[in-house]
């Protein structure tokens, strides 16, 4: 007999036939040697003889499903295996054989068809990954969510990424209790893979949820493992700031040595804006004069510093750190305050110094502002 070469590095075997063979005629003896031996021609026609008058037994099944798999013929290995699982549905091994192929076919929506028979009433954490998985690769997110939610209680949350992965869509969903609670399990089941991305979700739930207590001591908790930067910090504290209340961001920033603060620019920021926010802005003010006069100011807050110098009318200040950083940092609003309110204390050499830079801008940037230069150059007085 013709040797034929093999087509199919890795043989998907059918596993799940563990039934031994059968005791048949010496012709299939010698044919199903002959499969072992990669020589098909004869035992494929056999085979397929016996299939087609009705004999579908686990022996002519399996050798007809390694004939075709490793002769490249999926389909009618799909196809004959499918028969077998249709008049064996109590086979599970079968089925995720079938599963198997229909995969190596690239036949995903038959791939899920079989999941979805062996997933029902199944607690096997592999099969319910597999179709997630495949439920999000067919973007359809309700069916996904509907499986995270059961292999999250299969695992019993031992699984960090499924709980990080259940959250997000119940963040898309603005299901806030639903993140708060997953979240909350994921910080006490598995502290070591609690991360940032984990704080800031569920922080933010909190704070949706008005449960701004609770989100100011998951903060305080966050920074006591040590692992949040800086920025990361100060990200929180300014959600604290923005979403709860200024007094909740000055309670953590209350907690950090005030010589760290100043030495972080990130944190600086944060506690700057709560000094503003309570209305202590000369007292702002005087903090970042006081650290420029020592040199110890972070870079990235002298547009800071300008824009307080220019609200308070100190023009040389506001010119010294002009000519050091220039005013693309200053945002639009920022810019037009400076505007306003050198215009009404009469800072001539400010209003200059604004426009100048806006009339060398391109024609898109700052429109507000230039609307507001026009009207007040047109305007008499």
């Amino acid at each position: 007999m013709v040797r034929k070469e093999i087509l199919i590095a890795s043989v998907l075997t059918v596993a799940g036939f563990a039934v031994g063979y059968w005791l048949l005629p010496e012709e299939a003896d010698v044919a199903r040697m002959e499969v072992r031996d990669y020589n098909y021609n004869d035992p494929e026609q056999l085979f397929e003889a016996r299939f087609r008058d009705g004999d579908h037994s686990v022996d002519v099944v399996q050798q007809l499903v390694r004939i075709h798999t490793n002769t490249g013929n999926i389909d009618r290995a799909i196809e004959v295996l499918r028969t077998y699982v249709e008049e064996n549905p109590q086979d599970t091994t079968a089925l995720k054989q079938l599963g198997q192929l229909y995969q190596f076919a690239q036949r995903y929506e038959d791939y899920m068809a079989i999941l979805e028979a062996r997933a029902e009433g199944t607690k096997d954490p592999v099969v319910l990954t597999e179709m997630s998985q495949l439920y999000n690769f067919f973007q359809q997110t309700e069916q996904q969510k509907i499986t995270l939610q059961r292999l999250y209680e299969v695992e019993e949350g031992s699984n960090p990424q499924t709980i990080r992965d259940l959250v997000s869509f119940y963040s898309v969903d603005k299901d806030f209790a639903n993140v708060a609670r997953l979240s909350e399990d994921l910080f006490t089941k598995h502290p070591e893979e609690y991360l940032y991305e984990d704080a800031v979700a569920h922080t933010n739930a909190l704070l949706e949820m008005d449960e701004e207590q609770q989100a100011v001591e998951l903060v305080q908790n966050w920074r006591k493992m040590g692992r949040s930067s800086d920025e990361e910090t100060a990200f929180l504290v300014d959600m604290l700031h923005y979403q709860g209340a200024p007094s909740h961001a000055r309670t953590i920033l209350s907690t950090i040595p005030d010589e760290e603060i100043y030495a972080s620019p990130d944190l600086l920021h944060s506690y700057l804006l709560v000094m503003v926010a309570e209305g202590h802005q000369d007292d702002a003010y005087r903090l970042l004069s006081t650290l420029y006069e020592r040199n110890e100011l972070p870079e990235m807050l002298l547009p800071d510093l300008m824009y307080m110098a220019a609200a308070n009318g100190n023009t040389e200040r506001f010119h010294e750190l002009r000519e050091k950083s220039g005013l693309t940092r200053l945002p639009e609003n920022q810019l037009a305050d400076i505007w306003i309110s050198s215009r009404r204390s009469n800072q001539t050499s400010v209003m200059r110094a604004v426009s100048q830079h806006v009339s060398q801008s391109a024609p898109n940037d700052y429109p507000l502002l230039r609307t507001l230069i026009l009207i007040d150059e047109r305007s008499p007085g």
